[in-house]
């Protein structure tokens, strides 16, 4: 029972561990997978981050070179016309020798033409805008809330906004930046007052984030598929490594049982007569300091019949130690037929000597239990042909019985049923005679 106590406790505190360290597992597969995706996300915003910047940093490099070059001329048709703020310049509008009519396009406008020209390209969408109070074009600049916002942030002081939004419904990159005066540009702005380092709009393109978020999700789901691949693998190892170990513990568990079993088999051998199988003379001892003290605690007569084989050493004289002990044998078992009590004991006192130990009889019972022993044994009929009282083995019976008290022994009982066996003997042997203890 204690040890398979122990082989639960044990297995519990497996099981335990097994759930905190599946606990701990997923946790650390949970929080990676969390940086990974977090990773993953930072990336795809960092690559259409990028893009956004290219454009940008192209329109801005194309705004500069044309304020550098004071503009350029281009033929004037249905998509471009003569830009009315510029008709302070004396040289606006020029005709060539051939007579074709060349108009003056401001770095804004020219980045405007190229914007709404190339719209369709599949390329992210730029806008120039500004403030509604300062607008010289509302009807193609007019700036939406989001770029709204981002007006009042420059003229706070900020250097940029950058944003994932949704246009349409689909998921964009925004980025703006804002567009301040220098001198190259108050050619076109005479009539608005600015000054050098005034803000006179923004710069503004948005990065679909479609095909981002898609290799976002390709690169997630390979992630996600060798985590759970990894996080399976531990789990299974854990598993395992708990049912080997809870088969260990079970070997462990069936080795304790067969040695337990084998303790108790050698601890029984020990207590055993090797010959007869009945109690030697070591568990017989340990009985009668037992049941003495627990007579003695319940006042209660404690009975002993030592018994004797008579003319034994002329019997293994006559017929051999073989038949010797195969009567001996023969007269353990029939002893122990007699005593049927759980608690009777009887036991192999020493070569030819048996010794009957009975717990609470009386003498009167005592007595007539060694007569019963000596009769069957009688009755049995072992050939003895030269025993010098009957043609049979006999017994020689001595009984004591006492109420044991604080300065009596156990050895005093041992002494008074030995000198009554002596009495037997004496008296013509085959016989049972009992004695008391003197106090």
């Amino acid at each position: 029972m204690k040890t398979a106590n122990r082989t639960q406790n044990k297995l519990h505190h497996h099981a335990i561990w097994l759930v905190i360290t599946v606990v701990v597992w997923t946790l650390i597969i949970s929080v990676s997978l969390f940086w990974h995706y977090q990773i993953a996300n930072k990336q795809s915003i960092e690559l259409a981050s990028n893009v956004a910047q290219a454009y940008i940093y192209r329109d801005i490099a194309l705004r500069r070179w044309g304020a550098a070059h004071g503009g350029v001329y281009v033929p004037v048709n249905e998509q471009v016309e003569p830009n009315p703020l510029l008709s302070h310049i004396p040289e606006r509008d020029i005709v060539t020798p051939s007579g074709r009519i060349l108009t003056l396009l401001n770095p804004v406008h020219i980045l405007t033409q190229v914007m709404e020209e190339y719209r369709d390209f599949a390329i992210p969408k730029g806008k120039v805008t500004a403030l509604p109070e300062t607008l010289l074009n509302p009807q193609k600049n007019m700036p939406d809330q989001w770029e709204l916002s981002a007006l009042y942030a420059f003229k706070s002081g900020a250097i940029e906004k950058k944003e994932v939004v949704k246009i349409n419904g689909i998921p964009h990159f925004r980025l703006m930046i804002p567009l301040l005066v220098n001198a190259e540009c108050l050619q076109c702005h005479t009539n608005q007052s600015y000054q050098v380092g005034d803000l006179s709009g923004a710069l503004g393109v948005a990065v679909p984030m479609t095909p981002y978020l898609k290799a976002k999700q390709k690169s997630l789901t390979l992630i996600y598929i060798s985590y759970g691949l990894f996080w399976a693998i531990g789990l299974f190892s854990l598993i395992y490594f708990f049912n080997q170990t809870k088969r260990h513990v079970h070997q462990q568990e069936q080795t304790q049982k067969k040695l337990l079993q084998l303790n108790q088999e050698l601890e029984q051998l020990s207590f055993k007569d090797a010959l007869t199988g009945i109690a030697n003379r070591r568990l017989f001892d340990n009985a009668l300091n037992r049941e003495w003290k627990q007579a003695m605690r319940d006042h209660t007569p404690l009975s002993l019949i030592m018994i004797d084989v008579d003319f034994f050493k002329v019997y293994n004289d006559c017929y051999g130690h073989q038949q010797g002990d195969a009567c001996l044998k023969t007269i353990a078992k029939i002893l122990s037929e007699v005593a049927k009590r759980p608690k009777d004991m009887i036991a192999r006192y020493g070569g030819e000597e048996f010794a009957l130990l009975l717990p609470e009889t009386e003498l009167i019972d005592a007595t007539h239990l060694a007569e019963e022993c000596r009769k069957k044994i009688f009755a049995s009929g072992i050939n003895f042909s030269h025993s010098e009282i009957a043609n049979v083995v006999t017994l020689s019976v001595g009984v004591c019985t006492t109420i044991p008290k604080k300065d009596d022994s156990p050895a005093q009982l041992l002494d008074t049923a030995d000198k009554a066996l002596y009495i037997a003997k004496k008296l013509g042997r085959n016989r049972v005679a009992y004695s008391h203890i003197n106090h």
